[in-house]
């Protein structure tokens, strides 16, 4: 398989490839739906078949300012500080590390999305797309060890832009 993607076996990506493989194929947690979207059309009809319309608003965070600098600095809400995203499901699909276009995606219950702003040390804002599971109990262990928590404890994060300048995407289910 690493032959086929040009990837050299024993590299940082081929074991990159081998557990987004793994994750790929490995079940879903109870109460999670979850997908492999290989393109931007599959992510797509994922989302309508599971949110069960074609009415999606599309969200990813976005950086405004000095961009090499925005991940490396504290940030704060800004006074405008959230808004609960409309919408009242929520998919995300971030963009994993893979030789070709793979969107993990997964649609988990009891999740509310929000809308934060964010100003940086220096002056770069940022409009984040945050989610909280309110629900956590079927959630694997290392979560919670991370996070110094209990299972159940709803937790909250936020879809950032990644190193490789990915952007997580999320589509919601937006309501009349």
């Amino acid at each position: 398989m690493l032959h086929r993607l040009n990837v050299l076996p024993g590299s940082d990506l081929a074991k990159e490839v081998k557990k987004k493989l793994s994750d790929c194929e490995a079940a879903a947690s109870e109460g999670e739906h979850k997908f492999c979207a290989t393109s931007l059309e599959s992510m797509v009809d994922f989302a309508v078949s599971k949110l069960e319309t074609h009415d999606l608003q599309v969200s990813a965070t976005a950086v405004r300012g000095k961009k090499e600098t925005a991940p490396k600095q504290r940030y704060t809400v800004a006074p405008s500080g959230m808004q609960k995203a409309t919408g009242f499901e929520l998919i995300r699909c971030p963009r994993e590390a893979f030789p070709y276009a793979v969107y993990y995606c997964d649609l988990t219950r009891a999740t509310k999305a929000f809308v934060v702003t964010l100003v940086g040390e220096d002056g770069t804002t940022a409009e984040a797309v945050a989610a909280c599971h309110c629900r956590t109990f079927g959630w694997r262990s290392v979560f919670f060890k991370v996070l110094g928590v209990k299972p159940g404890t709803p937790i909250c994060h936020f879809h950032k832009t990644t190193s490789s300048g990915d952007r997580f995407t999320t589509l919601r289910c937006t309501t009349s």
